[in-house]
């Protein structure tokens, strides 16, 4: 829970949409994707990108492009929230 909380207190973009989860929904989360094999992580990794939506132009005043947008619990966030409540480096 100690990298959990570390993660939680970066900020991941202007809405803070990491915290907007709670602790034990990324505990839950990290545990459930990391108790799959590496290929069946690829698999879903790669399938969450897919399905990611493209949402609002992040910057202020309507300029710059838009960002994917991923759902987790119901919870609209960025992809920075996203891989730190699942744990992965941003590098995928």
């Amino acid at each position: 829970m100690d990298n959990i909380l570390k993660d939680v207190q970066k900020k991941c973009c202007n809405d803070h949409c990491l915290k907007k989860l709670s602790l034990q929904s990324i505990h839950e989360q990290r545990k459930r994707v990391w108790s799959k094999s590496f290929s069946e992580r690829q698999i879903y990794i790669k399938a969450m990108i897919e399905q990611a939506e493209l949402g609002r132009t992040p910057r202020k005043g309507g300029k710059g492009p838009s960002e994917k947008r991923f759902t987790f619990s119901g919870i609209s966030l960025c992809s920075n929230a996203w891989c730190a409540a699942n744990g992965i480096s941003r590098s995928w």
